[in-house]
């Protein structure tokens, strides 16, 4: 998996970018396998003002190809990240259960009514 992190926030440094990439591979490690690209926008909206305008975008592209994006929102920087991501895995397992049910309908299984 290839992650880009884009930074449009005084509070992501190059500190920051090294551990958005850590806790963002540490958050899809079980995931790794189905995810080819990943883009991590950092945006504080407000600017040093402070509040809960430090945003978080996710765009993972999957390796067959379907696009996936979730966002978050906190004061800080990397709670924002955490909730982003944390949102991205729900949708890909999501995503994964129905392909799994997709399978055994057309599989022949019995699917209870």
């Amino acid at each position: 998996m290839r992650i880009e992190v884009l930074s449009r926030t005084t509070q992501a440094g190059i500190d920051n970018v090294a551990t958005v990439e850590r806790r963002t591979r540490h958050l899809l490690d079980r995931l790794d396998d189905r995810i080819q690209r990943l883009e991590v926008q950092l945006v504080d909206e407000n600017g040093p003002k402070g509040g809960v305008d430090r945003r978080c975008r996710v765009s993972a592209k999957l390796v067959d190809g379907e696009v996936l994006h979730a966002e978050a929102r906190s004061e800080l920087i990397p709670n924002a990240v955490d909730r982003a991501i944390r949102k991205l895995v729900r949708r890909i397992t999501d995503l994964r259960g129905r392909e799994i049910d997709g399978r055994r309908r057309a599989g022949g299984e019995a699917v209870a009514a």
